[in-house]
């Protein structure tokens, strides 16, 4: 996924959480997210603890109010905050058209993080 190299950062991100809600992922983002977490017990075991909780990603540290698989978290996440329909409550940072780098996603194969089982 090359095209990632060219969604702007949010620069304007306050940490609030609010963005981190219901996160529908297509089953290759899966597959990264399973790789990624694979030799972090601890990440597994609070996404195992959040995924049945419909308001929260299950990946969302609501102490820190980060996402602790940042490096690998799905379109949708990188496109907040940048993208020209993905509208954060402190404002975009950016006006991107989103859709763009979505074309070439997997729709058929997509679930929610919420309703996945981790461990």
């Amino acid at each position: 996924m090359n095209a990632l190299l060219n969604i702007p950062p949010h620069t304007g991100c306050k940490k609030c959480g609010d963005c981190c809600g219901v996160i529908p992922a297509t089953g290759s983002e899966i597959a990264a997210i399973r790789k990624y977490i694979s030799d972090k017990p601890t990440i597994k075991k609070l996404a195992e603890k959040q995924s049945n909780d419909m308001l929260n990603c299950p990946f969302l540290d609501k102490e820190q109010n980060q996402c602790i698989i940042y490096p690998k978290r799905p379109m949708i996440c990188r496109l907040m905050g940048v993208d020209k329909y993905c509208k954060c409550k402190y404002g975009n940072s950016a006006s991107i058209n989103g859709m763009l780098f979505m074309k070439d996603l997997d729709y058929d194969s997509t679930e929610l993080l919420n309703h996945i089982s981790w461990d």
